[in-house]
């Protein structure tokens, strides 16, 4: 019975270092993909205004994919229904610091959404501006133009077709 307690006691110890293990790796895993997503982050940010802006609105729809796909995918609130695994992650999440550090990228991603948003609404209103300033008095002169053509073969059609009317 010692050997078999013995057997059993560093089974326990080796499924509870593997485990411990894995919560570490998880968290520090979690931690390390945040800071690359606040790195691309920087990085998207300081590129604004500057070079081509399909380029950059590309790198921003990747980057707000990335995040969406690890907030689904990877980013656990809990990861065990031990109390022990509940209890070390808990730990883990405090000591790294990783709900604020999730809080910070999201919060810069909405930062980065409302750029582009902001940006397409201003280029809405400057093809509107552009419409009301040269296409709309366009069309409205060739109206006129056209009105004023169109009507005088209309009103000589007219009046032969009255005319041959009242003839016969």
């Amino acid at each position: 019975t010692r050997r078999s307690s013995d057997l059993y006691a560093k089974r326990i110890r080796t499924t509870w270092k593997r485990q411990h293990f894995q919560i570490f790796l998880l968290a520090h895993s979690q931690r390390a993909a945040l800071l690359i997503f606040e790195r691309r982050i920087a990085e998207v940010a300081a590129r604004i205004g500057k070079g081509s802006d399909r380029a950059l609105l590309a790198d921003i729809g990747r980057l707000q994919r990335d995040i969406a796909q690890f907030s689904s995918r990877q980013w656990f609130i809990e990861i065990s229904p031990q109390i022990q695994g509940q209890e070390l992650y808990s730990l883990l999440r405090v000591h790294l610091d990783l709900d604020a550090l999730y809080d910070s990228v999201i919060g810069d991603k909405a930062l980065l959404a409302n750029w582009v948003e902001t940006r397409e609404t201003q280029q809405r209103e400057r093809w509107l501006l552009n419409v009301n300033k040269w296409y709309m008095p366009a069309v409205l002169i060739a109206a006129a133009i056209g009105s004023s053509l169109m009507l005088d073969p209309l009103k000589k059609l007219a009046s032969k077709t009255l005319a041959g009317w009242a003839v016969t």
